[in-house]
């Protein structure tokens, strides 16, 4: 045995030690060997919820507690499968954390969460579940509920008997001598026999009931029944006895169990779904914690088999359940992503971040919170301005460089981001787009000055021998050119040069303008 498994089976052996002392607590099921999931109920008083999900006073609670890997460093995972109202207890975990650092046994956990269901242990601040707290602190004055009773030395305590079950055998005793003296012992004796028998065999049948042998707790007490046709005297105690069995019979949870189904959270399913179930709880509170651990490859991969295990068994609100655990787990995750790239103006990265928050805001709007649908429109809006900025810081290294072109391509893609956006017309948006469309213009005109400069300067001899026809060409040297402005639709520039000839020389000048629609250029003379 390793020492893993060697910790769990000392573990094992030491609870059901501890147990022995405590008749209303036991073991109801387990997993492996030794184990590492165990199901506890508790026959205590304590708060939980009726069909209707109001509070009420409830005398059988039931847990699970598994230990995970990397136990007993790492604490039990606690849940419950009866609904506890307690404010520290949701539908999906019992907070042990804090007593587990104090106190790390599993047989102390397990009878401290005993004294947590009878309200004795609860956090006053905090709360896993508020509303279970609001009504613990309106209830205080009426806590704890009842107690848990300690049995010093078990082997003199054949059976504890619970409220309305079994009879106390000191009063029987001492009822059996006086009956005997005055309607004979034997027949006192023998009604106490099949009573008593009676109630055993109520026992036995619900612990079948638990393994889910309801075939033979539907037999078995069906025989005690049978059997209390045989009391003569004692009466009220075998009508008593009677009608615990008869409810026992009648209840949902042996007629539901005959038709193959078992209780899962206060649902009748059958014992296949309620596997299902329990393993799709499992891979969803894995996926959740992969998610908080940053893991989201590992965690969408428990989500989909969570999915698809709900699909294959029909499990439509488990299926729901799963979806929407899912697309907030990955909404919240893409989203503070996203939001510390566009901090730290990894622009291109948060666009490419926020556009899979609006893909799922977008496509499992019906998976999640209300809050979170209507977010679509700011975060859609946050990626367009996202994209904007890195295609504007681009544009701007491009212009920097004389590449222009290029850059009006980017301001292009501003525009047609906008346009192609859930949002075209917002006000922001719009104004982004109008920008980007004058950036467009503006950074084209520089375009055409960049060339028609480099095209003066190039050919500025043949140019002014031209227009110069007494120049002497190769003298000609000092080009300049520069852009004056806008004439109309052409673009107008003022071109210098100096004709050096032996110690003289002479300045030339030209006003050139260049007209994009037809690509060619003349000389320019003002207008008057």
């Amino acid at each position: 045995m390793d020492q893993g498994n060697e910790a769990y089976a000392e573990e094992y052996k030491a609870l059901q030690e501890i147990l022995t002392h405590y008749p209303a607590i036991h073991i109801t099921s387990t997993e492996k060997d030794p184990p590492e999931t165990y199901v506890i109920e508790y026959k205590v008083d304590g708060y939980g919820y009726g069909p209707d999900g109001s509070v009420q006073v409830a005398n059988r609670h039931k847990v699970e507690i598994n230990l995970p890997f990397g136990y007993p460093h790492f604490p039990p995972i606690v849940k419950p499968i009866t609904r506890i109202c307690h404010p520290d207890v949701d539908e999906n975990a019992v907070r042990i954390a804090t007593y587990w650092q104090e106190t790390p046994s599993l047989p102390d956990l397990v009878v401290y969460i005993g004294h947590m269901i009878r309200g004795a242990e609860y956090s006053e601040e905090g709360a896993f579940n508020q509303n279970a707290a609001e009504w613990y602190s309106k209830h205080a004055d009426n806590l704890p509920l009842g107690n848990i009773d300690y049995v010093k030395d078990p082997n003199a305590v054949a059976r504890v008997s619970e409220p309305g079950e079994g009879l106390n055998l000191k009063l029987v005793a001492g009822i059996c001598i006086v009956v005997a003296m005055v309607v004979g012992g034997g027949l006192v004796l023998r009604d106490y026999q099949l009573t008593k028998k009676a109630a055993d065999k109520l026992t036995e049948a619900e612990s079948l009931v638990e393994n889910l042998k309801f075939e033979q707790a539907k037999e078995i007490g069906e025989t005690a029944i049978d059997s209390l046709g045989g009391v003569l005297v004692m009466r009220s105690t075998r009508d008593e006895r009677l009608t615990q069995l008869q409810d026992f019979l009648d209840s949902p949870r042996i007629q539901q169990g005959l038709q193959g189904k078992v209780d899962y959270e206060g649902v009748f399913v059958t014992i296949a779904e309620a596997d299902a179930l329990q393993q799709i709880g499992k891979l969803n509170t894995l996926a959740t914690e992969f998610v908080e651990k940053g893991n989201l490859l590992d965690a969408i991969r428990y989500f989909g088999d969570a999915e698809r295990l709900a699909e294959e068994y029909g499990l439509k609100k488990a299926l729901a359940e799963v979806k929407r655990s899912s697309a907030k787990a990955r909404n919240d995750f893409y989203l503070e992503l996203a939001n510390n790239s566009y901090e730290f103006e990894e622009w291109e990265k948060a666009g490419e971040l926020y556009g899979k928050v609006v893909s799922i805001l977008k496509n499992e709007a019906d998976s999640l919170p209300e809050n979170d649908a209507t977010a679509l429109e700011k975060i859609e809006i946050l990626r367009v301005l996202s994209l904007a900025n890195f295609h504007e810081s681009e544009a701007t290294r491009l212009e920097r460089d004389k590449e222009y072109a290029r850059a009006a391509e980017h301001y292009r893609a501003i525009a047609s981001i906008v346009q192609r956006s859930e949002y075209p017309e917002d006000s922001v948006l719009m104004s982004l787009k109008n920008d980007a469309l004058k950036e467009v213009d503006r950074v084209e005109d520089q375009e055409i000055i960049a060339a028609g400069q480099e095209y003066l300067l190039k050919n500025f001899k043949e140019l002014f021998k031209k227009h110069y026809p007494g120049v002497h060409g190769p003298a000609l040297q000092s080009p300049r050119a520069k852009f004056m402005g806008r004439s109309g639709n052409n673009f107008v520039f003022v071109m210098s040069c100096i004709e050096l000839i032996q110690r003289s020389s002479n300045e030339f000048r030209l006003y050139y303008q260049y007209d994009p629609a037809t690509r060619k250029w003349s000389i320019y003379r003002e207008r008057k």
